[in-house]
């Protein structure tokens, strides 16, 4: 048996049992670069994507890859993780956030006069003020780039994330992928957006109606439960060098309540990216310490890298992903599936209040946008 790289020596005590339940990897393809998608923010952003159908179908798990903002989805390590990933029978999808790579192009919209205007991507203010450059009485561009957000504009990247789920459940009812069965892998900031994602979709909920006809949020299934795994590589504190957040307090619901696996690599070097991890993993965890599929990792040889430096070939940090998630994800075994319907209404649990509040129709044209900030800052 090969043992586990890069995971402390209790998982290793799992792996003769659990590694037998490993699915057997799908046929490799070589050169496979995923299919190129194009998906539509709720604010008119066109995100450039690539979804490697998995060939297990509904029966496949599905990843999620996020970038770090100093780069894109295009960059080597992340296309040689998703073809690795593929070839073992994961679902994957790629994808530049707004701003970066070929995500650069939106729907401005058409001013409104005499009520003959189009809403668009500068409609909102969010947009508006988060991005440099913008002028009301100015034509408005069609392009952004990344280097033009202020700072506190970064959460609103969010979106990006809740619309390529959204493809993904697409997807799920064309059975190319279980966008119920979902593992997020991110690095630096891109892990720090899919941990305030996360945070915000275990505050989201279905609504159903009751035996008196009244319509309820559906506390029992919050939508997070979809995520039953996540990889962070040098997950960050910050979103912008003048912008922190508490990242660990946004994995708080989703690793203690729910106990979503979590593993947490860093360079052995890297003491800014060691101490977050290590408080990430405390706060994931909770006080009770009782869930062992959450915890952090050195990557041995890995001193002068982070985020997806990281999955540099010869450091085989792909395989250590590839263990720690045959291992964590059979010994959690989710039984939950989430039920993807177009007309389903949902709502968010108010950060404020706990009261509902509207969220989003999937695959709707009603869907609402959010800064999401407000998940930044709750636990």
């Amino acid at each position: 048996m090969r043992r586990l790289r890069l995971v402390p020596p209790a998982l290793c005590l799992l792996a003769v049992s659990l590694l037998a339940l490993t699915p057997q990897p799908a046929s490799p393809q070589q050169g496979n670069a995923g299919q190129p998608v194009q998906i539509l923010t709720v604010d008119g952003v066109e995100l450039s994507a690539h979804f490697y159908p998995s060939s297990k179908g509904k029966d496949g798990r599905t990843v999620m890859l996020l970038h770090a903002f100093d780069e894109d989805s295009k960059k080597g390590e992340w296309l040689a993780l998703a073809r690795v990933l593929n070839e073992k029978g994961y679902a994957v999808i790629r994808f530049d956030f707004r701003g970066h790579g070929d995500s650069t192009t939106v729907k401005p919209g058409v001013p409104d006069v005499a009520g003959m205007g189009i809403p668009g991507f500068w409609d909102h203010k969010e947009n508006q003020f988060g991005i440099k450059g913008f002028k009301l009485n100015v034509a408005r561009k069609s392009t952004i780039d990344a280097k033009q957000f202020n700072p506190g504009y970064q959460t609103v990247l969010v979106n990006d994330i809740a619309a390529v789920k959204g493809y993904l459940d697409q997807k799920n009812d064309e059975s190319a992928c279980n966008s119920a069965n979902l593992i997020l892998i991110g690095a630096k900031e891109g892990a720090t957006l899919g941990a305030l994602w996360l945070n915000s979709e275990y505050n989201r909920y279905r609504l159903v109606l009751t035996q008196q006809q009244r319509q309820v949020a559906d506390l029992a299934n919050p939508e997070g439960a979809a995520v039953t795994a996540c990889v962070w590589l040098t997950i960050s504190g910050n979103l912008a060098p003048n912008y922190a957040v508490p990242v660990s307090s946004m994995l708080y619901k989703a690793g203690t309540q729910h106990k979503v696996p979590m593993m947490f690599f860093y360079g052995p070097s890297d003491s800014k990216g060691k101490q977050v991890a290590l408080a990430c993993e405390k706060k994931a965890r909770g006080a009770k310490k009782d869930y062992p599929f959450t915890m952090t990792s050195p990557v041995p040889k890995g001193e002068k890298y982070a985020g997806s430096g990281l999955l540099l070939k010869s450091l085989k940090t792909d395989e250590a992903i590839l263990q720690y998630l045959d291992i964590a994800l059979n010994a959690k075994n989710p039984s939950w599936k989430m039920r993807v319907l177009p007309n389903a209404t949902y709502v968010w649990r108010n950060p404020s209040t706990g009261q509902p509040q509207p969220a989003k129709l999937p695959m709707a044209d009603n869907v609402l946008f959010s800064d999401y900030r407000a998940f930044a800052f709750m636990r």
